[in-house]
């Protein structure tokens, strides 16, 4: 219906059981629409190329601000315009910015969520989670956090892994770029046509570098286990017992009651599934009772045998 809208008019209309538009008799287009529940919303509507386009404006503003929208509005599409495609594309262009998507990707992998102070926590099972927000907010944000991520060029990437490698060291440049690649990975496996632009032989430190043969002599694993006796708390026991038991981190950490870690042990050129943790001085760690098996087998490295080759190596190979 067709109603002159005025302050007074806005304030008092009553809601009804659908939705109510009443258009303004003053500026054609224009209207009021007051919803079921009492929201009251303005609209503009136009035709663009035959079709007709109902366009609503933010929720705030006042009358006057309203209809200076709705003007401002109708001249662009007098000049050809389509104000509401534009509206939508600029709302996409801000939910798909390099932050934006890296934002949500750390909600939806590592279980992010940020409190009305914009504080960040975290509640998944990814341990480096908080450290890549860190990298991100510290060293990729200010540079690309803005950028629609579409737009984000390869010489740009190379650019800012030149400045951190420069201001904090290759390590770090390194660490950047395998963030950056978790996100751009991700986004192009969500997107129809995103195509990440790391390519291989960006990294700043060379595979050969990481690759690590040395293994610890019994005088250094010595020198570690007395190390973790003077640790308090679990750390301590959870080090001796992977000593032990030469488990991965992630074995020994993932052990629940009743069941230890399984693995496949290399010792003295024999390879068979056994359950790691069942030999008694593995089990005390678990249970915090290691000192009564301590003099018995780690502190025994060379006093029980004299050969050269026992020690904790020997001790892992009957866990």
């Amino acid at each position: 219906m067709r109603q002159k809208l005025t302050p007074a008019f806005v304030r008092d209309a009553k809601p009804a059981a659908t939705n109510q538009i009443y258009w303004d008799t003053e500026l054609r287009g224009f209207g009021l629409l007051v919803l079921p529940s009492g929201q009251r919303r303005y609209v503009v509507q136009y035709r663009l190329a035959g079709r007709s386009t109902r366009m609503t404006f933010k929720p705030g503003l006042t009358l006057m601000e309203a209809r200076k929208e709705a003007k401002a509005v109708l001249g662009a599409v007098a000049k050809g315009g389509d104000p509401l495609a534009e509206r939508r594309r600029q709302e996409g262009a801000a939910t798909n910015t390099f932050k934006a998507i890296t934002e949500e990707y750390l909600k939806r992998e590592c279980g992010m969520t940020r409190d009305a102070d914009g504080k960040a926590t975290f509640s998944g099972k990814l341990r480096s989670a908080e450290q890549r927000l860190r990298v991100f907010e510290r060293l990729i944000y200010p540079v690309l956090g803005p950028r629609q991520i579409d737009s984000i060029k390869r010489s740009e990437i190379v650019r800012l892994l030149d400045k951190i490698e420069d201001e904090n060291g290759p390590s770090m440049a390194h660490l950047a770029l395998a963030f950056l690649s978790k996100v751009m990975n991700w986004h192009a496996s969500r997107d129809d046509d995103f195509l990440s632009p790391i390519r291989r032989g960006m990294g700043r430190i060379k595979p050969s570098e990481h690759e690590r043969d040395r293994v610890l002599s019994d005088d250094e694993l010595r020198i570690v286990w007395q190390a973790a006796e003077r640790v308090p708390g679990p750390f301590g026991h959870y080090v001796r017992f992977l000593l032990l038991t030469a488990t991965r981190r992630d074995e020994a950490a993932d052990m629940t009651p009743g069941r230890g870690p399984q693995r496949r042990l290399d010792c003295s050129g024999r390879q068979d599934e056994r359950q790691a943790g069942t030999h008694p001085a593995a089990v005390a760690c678990v249970q915090g009772d290691y000192r009564q098996y301590a003099a018995a087998w780690a502190l025994r490295l060379h006093h029980g045998r004299q050969d050269a080759d026992y020690g904790l190596h020997e001790i892992q190979g009957q866990a």
